[in-house]
């Protein structure tokens, strides 16, 4: 007996018309975004665009709108894959409808449109607050390096642009040369019918690549006078406060800053406005995208590129921009180490945000290598009764190097030894200058890049307050003030795992997961700074979305449940 399968009705006429918004469920995640984008979010600067008769009807801006926030919600990026998403996928079907457009459309579409889309961010934002998804009660920033549309392999340094230019301009120069020469044989490398003047397509290829060299060369020029004037205003600054404040200018006198280009400063031909950066991949050419993300249901409140490989600068403004967007301030705000500053840490304070920033690699932290050894003794100084104080020896610096021949020499050679001698930081060592004290020789040895200096970067302030310390009365000895750098490590670990510290991993870090490896977008598919922030905010307001859409779900589940009476209100 044969088995009777269900009626496969793949060629009956449908007897009554369906609608495309049957093609999907009523819970599905278009359905969801077609409403948001028809219902509320206000596109009138989008259809302001649209305001002449002339021409073929265009395709609906909010069906195109919704098109595209759909499509970065799922993952898809290219016009070309998301056409072809709407003659295939029923779940693009019920937005379009049975009239797909052609991805020319699409594309044209976004980049009229770019700086308007980007504003959906703030909007689709407050609507998450609104759905009290966002409570700004703990804020994580963090940032991540993207992938910019170009290739490292096309940049080249300033100090190779010169040589590269002569190289085409020379080689375009023999060419004409050569094209001379050979007039008597025009007819048989060119053709009866040409006049052998014509420029080969390479000919012009090499004009035109030497001419970009010349314009990337000149943009480097311009890029290191201007930061040349920028430092110098600022050292003018410097010197006016410190004249003012009658404080002395130790050492000799600053260089002025100079206005060429590093040799090594590189410009990327196909985007000349990302930069080389460092990732887990290696340098790549990438932008920095920097975002907020709330505690509550990991919604994005803050988002911007940077066109800057260091996360420091970036801090504060992320953090005003949550204000900006939300009209309030977050009450606790985390970051990882590379936000670390002494100038962050203040403005953290001005703002009165409660902050957890990790100190791990603050390059001048006070408790950590160079300062260690001297806070400690400083330390101690201070606690001691002065009549059982004794002066603290300084600690020498640098690596063990048991030999100094060239003072040896010295006396070898003429027979006495030097009263004073003098070297740079390279000769710094605890043997050498121990060396130095049993020769009875006045030693002046420069302790710049020694890892341990006492007097050099952190110590520097340690070191003379423990020498004070000594000296002063016991009644007026006072502990030197920790900076924040050195407080922020203390709050940290003074909070154990309880502190909100541990927040600053588990909230931004998902959310990049989500962006890079859930909806693979590894790399922005337009090229300069304005439209790349642009595209990443289209990239984070249909994170939000996606978050929005979970939390009214499970907001209707719940109070579906409290209906029926299965849970408490």
């Amino acid at each position: 007996m044969s088995k009777t399968f269900r009626a496969w009705k793949i060629d009956d006429p449908m007897l009554l018309p369906a609608t495309v918004q049957d093609f999907v469920d009523k819970k599905h995640l278009a359905t969801f975004v077609l409403n948001v984008v028809r219902n509320e979010l206000n596109l009138a600067k989008i259809l302001a665009c649209y305001s002449s008769e002339k021409g073929q009807p265009p395709f609906h801006p909010v069906m195109m709108t919704a098109l595209l926030l759909y499509a970065y919600c799922c993952g898809i990026y290219s016009s070309r894959r998301i056409a072809k998403a709407c003659s295939e996928r029923v779940d693009f079907m019920s937005i379009v409808g049975l009239d797909p457009p052609d991805f020319r459309t699409i594309a044209d579409f976004r980049k009229r449109h770019l700086q308007h889309l980007q504003e959906l961010f703030v909007q689709v934002l407050k609507l998450c607050d609104k759905a009290g998804l966002v409570k700004l009660g703990h804020v994580a920033i963090d940032g991540s390096k993207i992938k910019a549309n170009a290739s490292k392999h096309k940049a080249m340094s300033y100090e190779r642009m010169e040589a590269r230019a002569k190289e085409l301009e020379a080689e375009v120069e023999n060419w004409f040369s050569a094209a001379e020469a050979t007039d008597a044989e025009e007819d048989k490398l060119y053709g009866r019918d040409k006049r052998g003047d014509e420029l080969p397509d390479w000919v012009a290829d090499k004009q035109k690549r030497a001419e970009t060299i010349r314009a990337a060369k000149a943009e480097l020029e311009a890029e290191a006078k201007a930061a040349a004037e920028e430092k110098a205003k600022a050292q003018a600054e410097a010197e006016e406060k410190r004249k003012a404040e009658g404080r002395k200018k130790l050492g000799k006198p600053a260089a002025p800053p100079s206005p060429e280009p590093d040799p090594k400063a590189q410009k990327n031909f196909t985007d000349p406005e990302s930069r080389i950066m460092k990732s887990k991949e290696g340098f790549v050419q990438a932008y920095n995208g920097q975002i907020a993300v709330d505690a509550k249901a990991q919604i994005i409140v803050a988002q911007g590129v940077t066109q800057c490989a260091a996360d420091s600068g970036q801090l504060v403004p992320m953090i005003d921009a949550i204000e900006a967007n939300l009209g309030r301030k977050p009450e606790q705000a985390s970051a990882a180490s590379g936000y670390c500053s002494e100038a962050n840490l203040e403005a953290m304070e001005q703002r009165n945000i409660d902050a957890y920033v990790a100190t791990g690699r603050a390059k001048h932290a006070t408790d950590g290598e160079a300062g260690k050894e001297v806070a400690a003794t400083a330390a101690t100084a201070v606690g001691t009764p002065r009549s059982t104080q004794e002066v603290p020896a300084l600690t020498r610096v640098g690596a063990e190097s048991p030999h100094i021949p060239m003072l040896d020499a010295v006396e070898a050679n003429l027979g006495s030894k030097p009263e004073q001698a003098s070297a740079d930081s390279g000769y710094c060592s605890e043997a050498n200058l121990e060396a130095t004290e049993k020769r009875n020789t006045d030693a002046y040895v420069a302790t710049g890049r020694a890892k341990h200096a006492t007097d050099a970067e952190a110590g520097e302030e340690t070191a003379a307050t423990a020498v004070s310390a000594v000296d002063a009365p016991s009644s007026t000895q006072d502990a030197p003030a920790p900076t924040r750098v050195e407080a922020m490590r203390e709050k940290i670990k003074s909070g154990g795992y309880a502190s909100p510290y541990r927040l600053r991993k588990q909230l931004p870090e998902p959310v990049f997961g989500q962006i890079k490896e859930a909806r693979g977008f590894r790399q922005f598919l337009m090229r300069g700074v304005e439209k790349v922030r642009a595209e990443f905010a289209l990239v984070c307001t249909a994170h939000n979305l996606l978050k929005l859409a979970q939390g009214r779900n499970l907001s209707e589940a719940m109070k579906m449940t409290q209906e029926a009476g299965l849970a408490p209100a």
